[in-house]
């Protein structure tokens, strides 16, 4: 099949699971019950979340840079970070192409080189991927009742032992070995799989990555760590102050906003523009476990998602304009 009609079909595939969603989760609400809602909401709220976001934005900037000069390219932050929302409206458009696009980006206002900057996005992602991983376990561990019984409960008829916390940690560490053990043994031929091929320079993309960032001086590595966490301290407090901005969410636990953002982050990672759908229904099917009214939590997720899809496409248009006056500039100046 053509490279293109292959992409082309994906793309589409992708849309439609995303409607798909949007109509699952929002099928018994009508568009005047959701405006009502809307009208009722406290916007000073919305405003915190998007400014929650925007810095975690300049921290990505200020993290990708360091990333960047041991290669010698020292590039102004003003410019890491048109980049970064180039990326991020790319992403609203074509799944999984943020990190081309923000590399890209950089290349036309900068000539740092494509394949450099998307080695150095790749650490990044390396190291996101890991505390994404780590809070998600953390999180399951911790709201086990909540959680489990999201995601195990429909097996527990078949799987009882899916109810408790310590049955199911210990089979999923007996998997686990097993699953190593085959792939010792059976290495040479899972290898030629194209499947396992792909996991497998994933995970060495991954180790890679880990390794790129020891190798940055004791002071760029303290930065890094520094912005990793106003990284992921601004992506929960974004979530958490959301809410507040609907009466009905008001009043939910601290350990509520964690669970949903711990299930959004999951819903952004499935290949939906811009975790569209995938994420509306992630995060109403979490704070409906812990007691809210489905229409309140779907409207949360609704609210949510938009307010931070209107966000990136406000800047990152704003981006992509400067972008293209900046690359113009660069190209007159060669």
């Amino acid at each position: 099949m053509n490279t293109k009609l292959k992409k082309a079909i994906q793309y589409l595939v992708s849309i439609g699971f995303s409607v798909v969603l949007l109509w699952y989760v929002y099928r018994e609400q009508s568009i005047s019950e959701i405006i009502e809602t809307l009208e009722k909401t406290h916007y000073q709220w919305i405003f915190i979340s998007i400014f929650a976001a925007i810095i975690s934005h300049i921290s990505r900037s200020f993290r990708w840079k360091l990333m960047l000069e041991p290669g010698g390219h020292k590039v102004p932050t003003f410019r890491v970070f048109l980049a970064v929302m180039t990326g991020y409206i790319a992403n609203l458009v074509f799944p999984r192409m943020g990190e081309v696009a923000r590399c890209g980006a950089l290349h036309k206002t900068d000539k740092v080189p494509t394949q450099y900057a998307f080695g150095s996005v790749i650490t990044e992602r390396a190291f996101d991927f890991i505390i994404m991983l780590s809070i998600m376990v953390i999180t399951v561990f911790i709201e086990f009742d909540k959680i489990g019984e999201l995601i195990f409960g429909q097996f527990e008829g078949f799987i009882p032992f899916l109810q408790s916390k310590m049955y199911l940690l210990g089979g999923i560490a007996i998997v686990g070995l097993a699953g190593m053990g085959f792939v010792v043994l059976r290495w040479k031929k899972l290898i030629q799989i194209p499947l396992f091929n792909k996991v497998f320079n994933l995970l060495s993309g991954i180790k890679d990555g880990v390794i790129g960032i020891f190798r940055l001086s004791p002071k760029a590595q303290a930065a890094f760590i520094f912005h990793t966490a106003v990284i992921w301290a601004m992506y929960f407090i974004m979530s958490y102050v959301m809410f507040f901005a609907l009466d009905e969410t008001a009043n939910l636990p601290l350990s509520a906003a964690l669970s949903a953002f711990v299930m959004g982050g999951v819903g952004m990672t499935i290949p939906t523009p811009g975790g569209t759908g995938s994420y509306h229904l992630l995060v109403t099917a979490t704070l409906v476990a812990y007691g809210l009214a489905e229409k309140s939590a779907s409207t949360y997720a609704l609210v949510m998602h938009s307010t931070q899809t209107i966000m990136v496409v406000v800047v990152g248009g704003f981006s992509l304009i400067m972008i293209s006056l900046l690359s113009k500039k660069t190209k007159l100046e060669a």
